[in-house]
Parts: structure tokens; sequence; C-alpha cells
């Protein structure tokens, strides 16, 4: 049930992104991705460490890598987001006649 749960995180988090304001949006992709850093970070990267023996095949801990580098970015991103304007207007010119000059 765990696994499940840490696999509907990244899919309700495009969905959340597009229907959050920007506070709560910042802070769940904050929340989210340290979250799932973590754990892919703590299962993948700590069992060898200590000297466990671990089923990982190398795909595996190619995809692990590149999810936790991933998902690091992500919360570095959203950790310097701003709340400004956008610079491009989003109404199209066509219903805008002003807008075309």
């Amino acid at each position: 049930m765990a696994s499940a749960v840490l696999m509907e995180i990244p899919i309700a988090m495009i969905v959340a992104s597009r229907l959050l304001p920007f506070r709560a949006n910042r802070l769940t992709n904050i929340i989210a991705g340290t979250l799932l850093t973590v754990v892919n970070g703590f299962l993948t990267f700590v069992p060898p460490l200590v000297g466990a023996r671990t089923p990982a095949l190398p795909e595996y801990l190619f995809f692990a890598t590149i999810e936790t580098v991933c998902t690091s970015t992500i919360v570095w991103q959203t950790w310097t987001w701003s709340a400004s304007k956008p610079a491009v207007s989003s109404q199209r010119a066509v219903d805008n006649p002003e807008l075309v000059a």
C-alpha cells in the first residue's frame, strides 16, 4: 500500500499544480518533492552504505538516480519561484483587436 501511495504522489501533483493557487502549489510541491527525494534516496543509496544486501538491479539504480535528481531539482525550482506576473499575456490577439498593432 505504501508503494502505491508513493506512486500516486507525482500523478496527483500534476493535477494539483494546475488547480491550486500559487502559495498552496508551491508548498505542496516542496513537501511532495522533499518526501519523494528522501524516500527514494534512502531506499536506493543507504542500504549499500550500511552493508545490507539489496536486490537493486543496475536498471533500478539508474532510474532511481534520475528520479532523485529530478525531485531535487523540482524542490529547488519551487523554492526559488516568485509570484510575479508573466511577461506574456494569455489573451489572444484575435479576440482583442487592440492588442494587434
